[in-house]
């Protein structure tokens, strides 16, 4: 079988160098960059019409308004480009648990599962809702999201600091309480004749999962992840992702959020015992038709260089009108390096990957 390989170059007339957000003179948007990050805070709200290009980039913390109402008084623009989504993921040595809701516009569509390592048992359920979310919804990372249909009620909301998400049906339910992404990084990227993409990702969270099946159940602490996006992506998108967790050999905390073919890789990074550090191109070596295979992970700048190892897969197909969705999401373990101030540390941990291709 062929291999592919997914690579995205630095469009270098966007980025300011690896760590850097460009600033466009006259906007809103500080100017000091995070002493910890490298990179520039994030800006207070999102675009709006009429402000001229935005600043492209990547951001320390998250955007506070993400309010697009301005761009969505054409409601046709709001159900046909306005895409979000929100998802949590949770692992432990045993169990790997994923839960997400999204609003494409066209549909609500959400996810939940379970798997477990020791047994190799797999947990799901899956909904696809016509126009589930009304008109007027606007998405936001302390926002509170639900959807219900026959497989069970997604409800993703605001705790705290942090969020809780549940997941109530037939056959199971699943609860996660995620705690508050200290050290998040906020993107703003080009979407081709679309306004902007915008996505929110955090890794090492502490998150306690709790699942129940009608005669069995079990509690666990789990190390989490968050991924918020909004915005308006191309009409016909593909993308490449990694999302991972573990440890250094020397024993600090590793997170890993990587990206290909969407958003300038702007969402590459790092967090090592919480510490975020942007990274730079992403390049994906595996096998689309047999995603259950070896993946082979590695940054350009030779930051990184990783093995993951599928354990399992989850996947959805959905078709609706002008709306499709082609999804894959294996899961397993990772092995590999880390490359950091001069030196090399061995990492190892769970996560998934992903190829998605999409019509929306």
């Amino acid at each position: 079988m062929r291999r592919r390989e997914v690579a995205v170059i630095f469009c270098l007339c966007l980025l300011g160098g690896a760590g850097a957000a460009v600033f466009v003179p006259g906007r809103a948007f500080a100017t000091t960059p995070s002493s910890r990050t490298g990179l520039l805070p994030a800006p207070a709200r999102l675009p709006q019409p009429g402000e001229g290009p935005p600043a492209w980039g990547r951001y320390a913390g998250p955007i506070a308004d993400t309010d697009t109402r301005a761009w969505d008084a054409d409601l046709i623009r709001r159900r046909t480009w306005r895409k979000s989504w929100m998802f949590l993921g949770a692992y432990t040595e045993r169990y790997t648990v994923g839960f997400s809701i999204v609003d494409a516009g066209y549909a609500a569509t959400a996810f939940a599962y379970a798997h477990d390592r020791q047994t190799g048992r797999l947990v799901e359920a899956h909904t696809v809702v016509p126009l589930g979310f009304a008109d007027d919804f606007q998405p936001g990372l302390r926002k509170t999201w639900s959807v219900s249909a026959l497989e069970g009620t997604w409800t993703l909301e605001p705790a705290g600091e942090g969020w809780r998400a549940t997941f109530q049906g037939p056959r199971f339910s699943l609860t996660l309480d995620t705690g508050a992404a200290s050290q998040g990084m906020s993107v703003l990227a080009p979407a081709q004749e679309r306004p902007f993409h915008h996505t929110f990702k955090a890794a090492s969270l502490p998150t306690q999962v709790t699942f129940q099946e009608l005669t069995s159940g079990w509690r666990a602490s789990a190390v989490g992840v968050l991924d918020f996006s909004k915005g308006y992506p191309p009409r016909n998108t593909f993308w490449n992702w990694a999302s991972l967790v573990g440890r250094t050999e020397d024993g600090r905390s590793f997170g890993l959020n990587l990206t290909a073919e969407f958003n300038n890789a702007l969402e590459n990074a790092v967090w090592v015992d919480g510490q975020l550090v942007p990274l730079g191109t992403a390049l994906f070596r595996y096998e689309p038709a047999a995603v259950l295979n070896e993946w082979k992970l590695s940054t350009a700048d030779g930051v990184l260089d990783l093995r993951f190892f599928p354990e399992g897969l989850r996947e959805d197909r959905i078709m609706l009108g002008a709306f499709e969705s082609r999804f894959q999401q294996p899961f397993g373990r990772f092995e590999g390096t880390l490359r950091l101030n001069g030196q090399t540390v061995r990492v190892t941990g769970s996560g998934v990957t992903e190829q998605h291709w999409a019509t929306w």
